[in-house]
């Protein structure tokens, strides 16, 4: 993620991404989203992740066509489609990897810093050199299933009442045979 103006980068795995009224892609936390974006020629530039920003409109044989659909794909290739079928490829979604990831410094709002001990941002893209996939229209869930842990907790409770049963039944032994 780039920072806001004047603050210092931070890092997410939410994927919430929307646009401002500018058509900058913003996270839910108004940070603007790094790419890398398409020069003159159409091939990407790697050389420098910068906000993305997707124009609302453009201009079409002397008509004005308005930003009707935005798709990402599982390599964060960000397109346009402008009107009906107009269809512009804009960029790519950069992606950060870090040394040692645990050592980010949670800053709330399921955001992240960079500090000493989790290393520099190597920044890259989707799918290339261990970055992983854009799962676009999905969200990460939770690994934990509910009901097997409450059931889990049940049991553990139960057993637990069952030994402190026992534990108390012997103390009551020993004080009759000492009495």
């Amino acid at each position: 993620l780039s920072p806001r103006e004047g603050a210092d980068p931070r890092f997410t795995r939410d994927g919430s991404f929307s646009l401002d009224s500018q058509g900058n892609l913003i996270t839910t936390e108004g940070f603007n989203v790094a790419g890398y974006l398409r020069d003159a020629t159409g091939n990407l530039n790697y050389s420098a992740a910068v906000p993305i920003n997707l124009p609302l409109t453009i201009e079409e044989n002397g008509k004005m066509l308005l930003l009707s659909k935005l798709d990402v794909n599982n390599q964060g290739m960000i397109e346009t489609t402008y009107g009906l079928n107009t269809i512009v490829q804009r960029g790519q979604i950069a992606l950060a990897k870090f040394n040692n990831e645990i050592q980010l410094k949670s800053t709330g709002a399921n955001t992240y810093q960079a500090t000493q001990k989790s290393g520099e941002q190597i920044l890259g893209a989707a799918m290339i050199s261990n970055f992983g996939e854009i799962l676009s229209g999905s969200l990460e869930s939770s690994n934990t299933n509910i009901s097997e842990e409450m059931i889990n907790l049940i049991k553990t409770q139960q057993a637990f009442n069952g030994n402190a049963r026992i534990l108390q039944t012997n103390v009551e032994v020993t004080r009759r045979l000492m009495g």
